[in-house]
């Protein structure tokens, strides 16, 4: 239900200005981002939803080790990467520019996602009380 609610919001968000965002030196958008990621429990629920379908009942540890590297190499290489990208100020004025309608075509493809688990779950409760 979280991913349904974390796609209607995405796909009801606004457009955004150009102007909207405050100019932060190097330090102070490093500080704002590490926070917003720590502090973020969409990311937590995010990946305790993937790891909850994808890994077997009972992993091994070495998988959970395995699963958490790729977590935290996925964050650093993603979060890297559109830092450089959207330091760059054509990317950023096409970004805004298209703002709306990338969240709406995120949100459609959580709400897919959200509706599959949902679907599996209900067939997976279904076929222990049958």
């Amino acid at each position: 239900l979280y991913l349904l609610y974390l796609a209607f919001k995405l796909w009801s968000s606004g457009s955004v200005s150009a102007n909207a965002a405050p100019v932060l030196g190097s330090a102070a958008a490093f500080r704002a981002g590490f926070m917003t990621i720590v502090l973020n429990p969409k990311i937590a629920l995010f990946y305790g939803s993937v790891f909850a379908t994808s890994l077997p009942q009972n992993p091994s540890l070495l998988i959970v080790s395995l699963a958490v590297l790729l977590v935290f190499a996925n964050s650093v290489i993603w979060h890297s990467s559109l830092a450089l990208l959207l330091s760059r100020p054509k990317v950023q004025t096409a970004y805004l520019r298209h703002y709306q309608t990338l969240n709406r075509i995120s949100g459609a493809l959580v709400a897919v996602y959200g509706v599959k688990l949902i679907l599996s779950t209900v067939s997976e409760l279904r076929s222990r009380a049958g």
